[in-house]
């Protein structure tokens, strides 16, 4: 048979062909559905035990007072908008933190007793006993920290029984207990109070219950990670709040319960500037009044002591100057007297943190808008306060803000200072000129001019104090809250978790996914030769196809693939390996024909141990004897004598031939051993020096005697490259039939077979394919089937066993 000439066959075929990879998949479709069968199961059982969580969405808007002051939509009247005491810029992003930290969250979890859960079972998952539930279980002494856990159960008559109770270190208290609704009960797990809901007779349970305390640290975390607080659009101040949890109506609770904690929160920060500026006025006041009283007492004395009379009539040509001064030095002095207070307040290390008072009427722009930037500072680091601590690098970032703002502001203030008394100093040299032609009055009436200038800077001062204190009363009066609810809890009935749709497809998808990507991991990763279609482009030709041998169906209904080594071809038999064998003993003989000469010795070889050599001339021994052709098949594998165990192993052989122990080969040839005109010659004893035999010149004329007995001479030789034996026999032969065999042979190696066809290192060579699943044909492939006939199939060329 001449080779077609057609390009050299790559070496290393790789990839998965679609064609092939379907056809893979159709000969494992029971593994796909067994895996889709256990996804959907371990599916089904997860639906089953996940206890159904809901999702609640509620609306809340953060009002800006910026946007809100001195425009129609105040909620404030106009007369106290103007006293400048309720601006301030809300930052959104810190009221979503906010609005998220643990601390809220705990003080919520711990108004609505959160940290006491309890619970029923509920097929194979557990749902909460709070919507309607027919009793609320207290238990008033256990701290924050606590935690306990107990089972319970109802009785009509209002008690109940509690046992195995669960201390904090594990430890379980089995004793039963009995406990009457609306008295305090002493239990292992601290006391319990029982009362009953105007549920009781509704939604009575005679179920076990499962009670559990824990931490509210815990229990505010573990709401933390299901709440989501956003923002709805971004140049908006409107969050988005979401909550899942197992009961919808606690998740309602727990909302609204964190939107007031938040608010109240919100209301004591917002206060806590005013409180301060109270403190400050009233402390002034104080030291005023008594200023005060002792400015009158020295008038009245005064007067008294030098029997005054009215000093208008004598000053009469100088008062209206007079005034003018009087009335700004008034001013400047009522400036300088705040500010200096101000500047004193600000050195006492005391004071260190606290808010300064606002809107003291300093007389300075800046100087009131610095310390408005100092209280907006101290505000937000005592809120970050609420949820770090003192040492936190952030913290301490903000401390020396404080630090760096307070010296500026107490520059500002003494240049202020100096600035004032400046000022003061000038109107004060105008008072002398007046004071000067004032000189001829008397002496007691110039004294008496500068005690009541006196009074009547501290009369000034202290009422403007009062004002001042009075507004600073109705801005903590008119502080309302800055949220306002948009859409208040609410969501679907449907649980969001689990979704049983989705769990059942992501079970279907990865039921039929997981086994198709290990398939297809198998085959991308599988180096060896699949079937006819990896021959593709091979110089060397195909003399034949050898099916995979099926034994019993195993308990799955898959049949197994017999490994043994025996002779299956019968005579007037029509199964599948007679028909391979007798299409491969046409073609040989076809092939063996297109040889010069009188071809006979066939020498059957391959690259891997166990690729069928000897299963294959044993067979096609047995084949060729049914055309009653004399053949014999000689055992050349001095190692494994696998040809020589399918006769049972003789004790004698060719060994003994080779050797010198016999000289006559004749009486070491097994007749009819593989059946009728069927004979073996054995190798019998392992020699330890196999190659050494086959170089005797014994062999030459031992092929050559044969050669005239026999119509076919089958030479079950070793792999090639692996011992030298192959490579000494081959001289004696006419032709080479290498055996590849599917699922062995390494599709790397196709490059090396076809090098050993073009270079003739063999003589006359021609490939066996052994072990497919498919046999192929010009008119397309063909499985093999059962009894006689071939079924159709339209799958690929080959199958990766």
């Amino acid at each position: 048979m001449e080779a077609q000439q057609q390009p050299q066959v790559e070496s290393e075929g790789g990839g998965v062909k679609l064609q092939d990879f379907a056809l893979t998949l159709l000969a494992n479709w029971y593994w796909i559905v067994l895996s889709v069968i256990v996804a959907l199961a371990v599916a089904v059982v997860f639906v089953m035990r996940t206890t159904p969580t809901y999702t609640r969405n509620s609306s809340l808007l953060i009002k800006n007072d910026d946007k809100n002051k001195g425009g129609s939509g105040s909620s404030l009247p106009t007369e106290f908008q103007n006293l400048g005491l309720f601006g301030s810029n809300v930052n959104i992003n810190n009221e979503i933190e906010t609005l998220s930290a643990p601390v809220l969250m705990e003080e919520a979890v711990r108004r609505l007793h959160l940290d006491v859960q309890m619970s029923v079972e509920n097929g194979l998952h557990p749902v909460p006993l709070y919507d309607k539930s027919p009793i609320q279980l207290l238990m008033p002494q256990a701290g924050d920290d606590a935690s306990a856990a107990f089972k319970m159960k109802l009785n009509r008559n209002q008690t109940a029984e509690l046992w195995d109770f669960i201390g904090k270190n594990g430890n379980v208290d089995s004793r039963r207990i009995t406990v009457k609704f609306g008295t305090l009960a002493r239990t292992p797990s601290g006391v319990v109070l029982i009362q009953p809901t105007p549920y009781w007779g509704k939604s009575f349970t005679s179920d076990e219950i499962q009670v559990s305390k824990s931490p509210v640290s815990a229990v505010a975390a573990s709401y933390c990670g299901r709440l989501s607080v956003t923002l709805s659009q971004k140049e908006s101040t409107i969050l988005n709040i979401t909550l899942t949890d197992a009961s919808p109506k606690r998740a309602d609770d727990l909302i609204f319960k964190l939107i007031d904690v938040y608010n109240e929160q919100w209301v004591k920060d917002r206060n806590l500037v005013a409180e301060s500026t109270y403190e400050f006025i009233t402390e002034r006041l104080n030291n005023l009044a008594k200023e005060l009283g002792d400015v009158d007492q020295k008038i009245s004395d005064y007067k008294s002591a030098a029997l005054l009379p009215d000093p208008d009539a004598a000053s009469a040509l100088f008062m209206d100057q007079s005034a003018k001064t009087n009335d700004q030095i008034l001013l400047l002095n009522n400036q300088l007297s705040v500010a200096r207070y101000i500047r004193q307040y600000l050195g006492d290390a005391s004071k260190n943190g606290q808010y300064l008072p606002t809107n003291s009427g300093i007389g300075s722009t800046g100087i009131e808008q610095m310390i408005a930037e100092y209280n907006k500072v101290v505000s937000d680091r005592n809120e970050l306060l609420t949820n770090t601590a003192e040492s936190s690098p952030f913290v301490q970032k903000v401390n020396q803000d404080l630090a760096l703002q307070k010296t500026t502001i107490m520059h500002s203030l003494d240049n202020f200072i100096a600035q004032l008394q400046s000022q003061l100093r000038s109107w004060q040299g105008n008072e002398a000129t007046t004071n000067e032609k004032l000189a001829s009055a008397p002496r007691q009436v110039k004294q008496l001019l500068s005690v009541g200038r006196q009074q009547k800077v501290k009369e000034a001062l202290y009422i403007y104090l009062l004002q001042k204190r009075e507004e600073n009363e109705l801005s903590k009066t008119f502080t309302a809250w800055n949220t306002r609810i948009i859409q208040p809890p609410m969501g679907s009935d449907a649980p969001s978790s689990p979704r049983k749709s989705i769990v059942m497809l992501a079970a279907f998808v990865i039921g039929i996914f997981v086994p198709v990507g290990l398939l297809y991991f198998r085959e991308a990763t599988n180096n060896s030769v699949r079937g006819r279609a990896d021959l593709d482009g091979m110089k060397i030709p195909l003399i034949g196809e050898v099916p995979t041998l099926l034994g019993k169906k195993t308990w799955w209904g898959k049949k197994k693939k017999n490994v043994e080594c025996k002779v299956y071809v019968k005579e007037n038999c029509r199964d599948l390996i007679n028909e391979s064998f007798r299409v491969l003993r046409t073609k040989l003989d076809y092939f063996m024909g297109s040889i010069e000469g009188d071809a006979k010795v066939v020498m059957v070889t391959s690259f891997n141990p166990a690729s069928g050599k000897s299963f294959v001339c044993a067979n096609l021994a047995k084949v060729l004897s049914l055309k009653n052709q004399k053949v014999l098949v000689i055992d050349m594998d001095f190692r494994r004598c696998s040809q020589s165990a399918i006769i049972g192993s003789p004790h004698h052989g060719l060994t003994d031939y080779l050797s010198g122990q016999t000289d006559s080969f004749e009486q070491l040839i097994v007749a009819d051993a593989l059946g009728k005109g069927a004979d073996v010659l054995p190798v019998g004893v392992i020699p330890p020096n196999p190659a050494e035999l086959l170089l005797s010149h014994k062999i030459g004329s031992l092929f050559d005697t044969l050669r005239d007995q026999y119509d076919y001479i089958l030479l079950d030789c070793p792999p090639i490259d692996i011992v030298a034996d192959t490579s000494i026999v081959k001289k004696y032969t006419d032709a080479t039939l290498f055996v590849m065999r599917v699922g062995l042979m390494d599709r790397r190696l196709l490059k090396d077979v076809d090098e050993l066809y073009t270079t003739q290192t063999y003589r006359h060579m021609a490939l066996l394919l052994n072990g497919v699943d498919f046999v192929s044909s010009r008119y397309g492939n063909y499985r093999y089937g059962y009894g006689y006939g071939y079924s159709k199939s339209y799958y690929g060329s080959y199958q990766k066993r």
